[in-house]
């Protein structure tokens, strides 16, 4: 249960229009900050942030920052107007919008100037929005498989539920979803007071991206594998022509280490008798100690 905690401090959002706070703790369950400012954000403004405590954060790590639950208050990286939210009459807006991985401060996946699409679902209903987006764009990787560099497919998917009312405890959550789809608790709230003439949903989109790429990294399907030359003194390339893996010599390799063998005619007939000589080699071993 989260504890109300009334206002601390009060902070500065600058940026015209008012880009809005970006909240340390909206991955937590507990509702965020509420914000209530006296007029519209235009050009630099203060005001109170009341907020609620999420449970665990104790009120000495609340008391460190300027604004509780406000971790930047810099430009936001995907503003999204209120004007875009609906449409008069329709309670549903499809709305596509193209950004890149540098103004979503995404680090690691390629360069700056790399598209990212970003397609959305916005729901109107009493109370909020409900935006259900899709991602994507393609990432510089190396294959997991053979070690090869490649540009992946990453697509990813967030939700988020904008709420323009002032969130109390024990208040039951905006529910904007039709039957049968994912549970309100399910899904991420973000505060959207009236006041705002736009949201940052910045850091949704910058997660689905990061979240989106795959786990396991292939430039194929078919890919072979990495190419292993030279060991002992036999080439095993990638597509060998007979289908499978080539026998390293019983000898040990350059390295000193006691090879494996693993071609797929080990214990074909004629590699039996290596399989029946390793047996009772083992036999008299254990006869011995016994």
């Amino acid at each position: 249960m989260a504890a109300f905690v009334p206002p601390l401090a009060s902070f500065a959002v600058t940026g015209t229009g008012g880009g809005g706070c970006r909240c340390a703790y909206r991955h937590r369950p507990s509702p965020v900050c509420a914000l209530r400012p006296p007029t519209p954000l235009l050009g630099a403004s203060s005001f109170a942030s009341p907020f609620f405590r999420p449970e665990g954060m104790s009120g000495a790590a609340a008391a460190t920052l300027d604004c509780p639950l406000v971790a930047s208050t810099a430009d936001p990286t995907f503003p999204l107007a209120r004007s875009e939210l609906s449409a008069a009459g329709v309670r549903s807006v499809l709305l596509s919008r193209p950004t890149t991985l540098g103004a979503l401060g995404v680090d690691g996946l390629g360069p700056d100037a790399t598209a990212v699409e970003v397609s959305m679902r916005i729901r109107r209903g009493k109370g909020g929005h409900l935006v259900r987006g899709k991602v994507a764009t393609r990432a510089k990787a190396v294959c997991d498989r053979c070690c090869g560099s490649f540009e992946a497919d990453v697509e990813g998917r967030f939700e988020v539920l904008l709420t323009s009312r002032e969130a109390r405890p024990g208040d039951a959550p905006v529910d904007l979803l039709e039957e049968g789809e994912m549970g309100a608790a399910d899904v991420e709230e973000q505060a959207f007071p009236t006041g705002l003439t736009s949201v940052d949903l910045g850091g949704h989109v910058h997660d689905a991206v990061c979240l989106g790429v795959p786990t396991k990294l292939l430039c194929g399907a078919d890919c072979p594998g990495v190419d292993v030359s030279d060991v002992d003194g036999v080439t095993v390339s990638k597509g060998d022509a007979t289908g499978g893996r080539v026998r390293i010599p019983a000898r040990g390799n350059a390295w000193g280490q006691q090879p494996v063998v693993e071609d797929d005619d080990y214990l074909d007939d004629e590699g039996e008798p290596l399989l029946a000589e390793a047996m009772a080699a083992l036999k008299r071993r254990m006869q011995k100690r016994g």
